[in-house]
């Protein structure tokens, strides 16, 4: 089977990166397409002792929108795991037109943090687990005190920023 998913990717390879950008655009996403076919391909090849020949085809184009789709999915969490400058427009209460632009570098913020709430905030954050649900299952508490550990590294966040000098 691994000779005919070969085949396929070796004839598709073009029409594929194409239908990958095109998902990429559509979905606003900063993938490399190459790298999305290859994870794809790599899945396809995992699934070949299960598949015919006729589901290469489905599985290979399915992969890459699924992959862009699901927030948990692996090249989702690659690409937020790049380093990550946050941007806040700080406005001054008595001049709205001057804003000031805080640059804010997560790595820093998270050292500040205990290391609970750090993991809590690598969940919340690099895992994209950001509802109460989501995050009381990952953990397996209860919804209402996720809840709270999110409110509660929202404020730590709020006033980490706070803290921090303009540019």
């Amino acid at each position: 089977m691994k000779v005919k998913i070969d085949k396929f990717y070796t004839e598709n390879y073009k029409t594929l990166v194409l239908a990958a950008k095109r998902r990429i655009t559509q979905l606003k996403k900063n993938i490399e397409p190459e790298s999305l076919v290859s994870s794809s391909y790599l899945y396809v090849v995992g699934k070949a002792d299960t598949i015919t020949e006729d589901e290469i085809p489905r599985l290979a184009f399915g992969f890459i929108l699924l992959e862009l789709i699901r927030t948990n999915s692996q090249t989702n969490l690659k690409e937020r795991l790049n380093p990550v400058d946050l941007d806040f427009d700080i406005s001054d209460t008595n001049n709205q037109s001057e804003q000031m632009l805080l640059k804010i570098d997560v790595s820093d913020f998270v050292n500040t943090l205990n290391r609970m709430d750090q993991i809590i905030f690598e969940v919340y954050f690099d895992k994209g687990k950001t509802t109460k649900r989501d995050l009381a299952e990952h953990f397996n508490i209860d919804p209402s005190s996720a809840l709270i550990y999110i409110n509660d590294i929202k404020t730590k966040f709020r006033k980490y920023v706070k803290d921090k000098r303009p540019i």
